[in-house]
């Protein structure tokens, strides 16, 4: 499946805002891939431009088991902009961002956006029978641009979840994950621990 697109916004001042990419989705031998990379341009002020990009590449193996294990990994990169005295900002902007599953469970500031992120992740999940499934996951944070001397190490991230589906209308999740602060994470402190516990009803 090819999926291609074209977004414009305009702020309060009318300046505008081009996003347009593209997303393969197949899968092929028990494996399953998807590829995405969008660009932005436009105008960020009245003098300074917009050029950025981000890319995120997915891909999995589901072994021909009954517990239909799957291994998997993920690559994504927003672009950064480390010169503030061009005129154009290389900075990658989210839209309208879901991204709370996307970098992770934790949700954490800096680690959670498109926007000058490098991040990377392997992960599993196991189907323990029909109504029980797990999922577990490590990733890995890094600024995609920095500016001389400055930390690029955001921090990294272990989810593990499990979802009970009781039938077709109900299913229960409960989730943990623990983020190992980095140097240059936006956070302050020691390292977070996340847990949640969530009931879904479909009617």
């Amino acid at each position: 499946t090819l999926d291609v697109y074209l977004l414009h916004q305009t702020d309060n001042s009318n300046l505008p805002r081009y996003t347009a990419g593209a997303r393969l989705k197949g899968a092929a031998a028990g494996v399953d891939y998807t590829v995405e990379l969008p660009f932005q341009t436009g105008e960020e002020t009245a003098t300074t431009d917009i050029s950025a990009w981000a890319l995120a590449v997915k891909a999995g193996y589901t072994l021909p088991t009954a517990m239909k294990l799957r291994v998997g990994g993920e690559f994504d990169m927003g672009s950064g902009d480390d010169d503030a005295t061009d005129n154009e900002n290389g900075t990658w902007t989210d839209l309208y961002p879901t991204n709370h599953a996307h970098f992770g469970y934790a949700d954490v500031t800096g680690a959670n956006s498109w926007a000058n992120l490098t991040a990377w992740s392997v992960n599993g999940t196991l189907d323990l029978n029909e109504k029980t499934k797990l999922y577990a996951a490590y990733w890995n944070y890094t600024k995609t641009e920095v500016v001389s001397g400055a930390e690029d190490a955001v921090g990294s991230e272990i989810d593990v979840t499990a979802t009970y589906k009781y039938n077709n209308a109900v299913t229960a999740e409960v989730g943990v994950s623990r983020f190992f602060v980095g140097d240059a994470t936006a956070v302050d402190g020691d390292d977070q621990d996340w847990a949640y516990l969530m009931l879904t009803a479909n009617f």
